[in-house]
């Protein structure tokens, strides 16, 4: 009888399965998308066939019938029976007809309707026909009065079953563009629920109960190399997959709760081609001084926001301009390293083990860097090696968490560091914060929300500024939004802040102080994109807080 391992390496095989499809490993997540439907839409054309979408294939998909179908076959061939209507069958796939003659033996139809659909959007109709057949198999076991914790926990058939769920769920979740995936247990049962966009979006189709949802935990455990003995305490682990010819980390967090095991899972796409400075949301004048900060022998710039607001992001995007410079030696301290660099040092802590961020640090520096990032000053331990490290003419990245960048000088005060060195050693702190981006194949201008105008304007809505969002349409899923832009506030250190820094003055001076000297918060940065019709003025609430989002008086 094939063991748990065994199972897990079926599903890393068939996910494998995806890796060489099309030449798109050079391409951005979007330039991706883009070639894979330009050549189903070609396919198409030339043979006259229908273009579907895969969520239509779902929603219409007669499991039942498609499982006439064995799946061995389905698979070697690349087709996906969906349903059949008065004798004749409809069938999808990712390239021109084959094997006709077999299908419709097996379908027990007269004709055969081809369609075509990108091979993402197959390999998600393949999976959800693999959740039919086991969960018909579920619904007979249980009419059977068979004992359910038996069938999850110790059936084979039932092992594999959670194979292909958690399969399902990832090549779904990578197909929707997903960032992160929850498995959580509630009273009513397991809910499956992805991030998009920074958005939560339930997978309704997973009905799942607790004893179903624990061996999808399992396989998940064994995969990121968890122990799964011990499921009364938080684990973390990360493994690797491959969906759509794309590689990710995934990283895994389970959580105990007094119903289930739950699981946050995310997805880490290691693309070749990082994002660019100029792609990142910056005004032009914040790019143009990102750039000079890397250029600089030494000093400290700090990305400060919440957990999901890009920092890394933005941290790699100028990592990548420091890596390609031959002249200059990088290393990276992360925890963990979440896209491999080409040109970089990159070095994971490892906290059982006593290394951390400063232990990291402190060795580091003696290797002769010219450049270090740390992942994220959390202690005053690694507060104090970064400064010290920006102090011996090293330039110094890392992230901070705090709401914005003011915040993020208090925030090192609290972690014990002198006043004096905060002054001398940072350069610049971008605060930022995650905005989704208004789906442009369905923008049309909007009603500005009263109450919203009441707190952003003090009821005054701008004549000059116009208000768009998105109506919703098939290309965003039909939430009017379709990928993200960063909203980002640059402090610099400029010598009259840095005069206040050293002389201990408030939160409040320190904030009024750098208006004064030309900061464009977030609040007036996100205003800027909602006039250029980038951002929902809606959407506000829902990146910023209450009290920045509010006018500041004399401004």
């Amino acid at each position: 009888m094939p063991s748990l391992q065994e199972l897990v390496e079926h599903l890393l095989q068939r996910v494998t399965q995806l890796e060489g499809r099309g030449d798109t490993a050079d391409a951005s997540p979007r330039q991706r998308e883009t070639q894979e439907e330009s050549l189903a839409a070609a396919v198409a054309e030339a043979h006259g066939l229908e273009l579907l979408d895969a969520s239509d294939g779902i929603e219409a998909l007669d499991a039942e019938f498609a499982a006439k179908v064995p799946r061995g076959l389905r698979e070697k061939h690349r087709v996906a029976p969906i349903r059949e209507s008065d004798g004749v069958a409809r069938v999808a796939s990712d390239g021109p007809p084959t094997v006709l003659r077999k299908l419709r033996r097996l379908l027990e139809v007269d004709e055969i309707e081809w369609c075509i659909t990108t091979a993402t959007g197959l390999d998600r109709l393949l999976v959800a026909i693999d959740i039919g057949e086991v969960t018909r198999g579920r619904a007979l076991a249980e009419s059977q009065h068979e004992p359910a914790d038996d069938l999850l926990t110790h059936d084979l058939g039932r092992q594999t079953e959670a194979v292909r769920v958690l399969e399902s769920i990832l090549i779904e979740a990578a197909a929707e563009r997903a960032s992160d995936v929850h498995l959580e247990a509630h009273p009513e049962g397991a809910r499956v629920r992805i991030r998009v966009d920074g958005i939560l979006r339930e997978l309704s189709h997973y009905a799942l109960t607790h004893a179903q949802l624990a061996p999808v935990v399992r396989i998940a455990k064994v995969r990121a190399g968890i122990d799964i003995v011990d499921h009364r305490m938080p684990c973390g682990g990360q493994f690797e997959m491959h969906v759509g010819g794309r590689q990710y980390f995934v990283r895994v967090q389970s959580q105990p709760t007094v119903l289930a095991e739950n699981l946050a899972l995310r997805l880490l796409p290691q693309d070749p081609q990082l994002e660019h400075i100029e792609d990142l949301g910056f005004c032009e004048r914040d790019v143009r001084l990102y750039r000079r900060l890397l250029a600089s022998p030494g000093g400290m710039v700090l990305v400060a926001g919440p957990t999901g607001s890009g920092k890394t992001t933005t941290l790699y995007a100028g990592l990548r301009v420091l890596a390609d410079d031959e002249r200059r030696r990088v290393i990276t301290v992360e925890d963990p390293v979440e896209t491999i660099i080409p040109g970089a040092q990159q070095v994971q802590v490892d906290q059982d083990s006593d290394f951390g961020f400063a232990d990291a640090m402190r060795v580091f520096v003696r290797e002769d860097p010219d450049a270090i990032l740390i992942g994220e000053i959390r202690d005053p331990e690694t507060a104090l090696e970064a400064i010290r490290a920006s102090q011996t003419g090293h330039v110094v990245l890392s992230t901070i968490h705090s709401n914005d960048a003011i915040d993020s000088i208090q925030r090192l005060r609290d972690l014990g560091m002198h006043p004096n060195s905060i002054a001398t050693e940072l350069t610049a702190i971008f605060a930022q914060r995650l905005a989704p981006r208004i789906c442009p194949h369905c923008k049309e201008q909007a009603t500005p929300p009263p109450q919203l105008v009441e707190e952003v304007f003090d009821g005054a809505w701008p004549d000059d500024l116009e208000c768009w969002r998105g109506a919703g349409c098939e290309r965003c899923r039909d939430t009017g939004r379709l990928g993200r832009i960063a909203v980002v506030e640059c402090l610099s250190a400029t010598p009259d802040l840095r005069r206040a820094i050293s002389r201990n003055d408030l939160v409040d001076d320190l904030r009024e102080l750098a208006r004064e000297q030309g900061l464009v918060t977030l609040r007036e940065r996100a205003l800027e994109l909602v006039a250029e019709g980038i951002v929902a003025f809606e959407d506000l609430p829902h990146f910023i807080p209450l009290e920045r989002l509010r006018p500041v008086p004399g401004r």
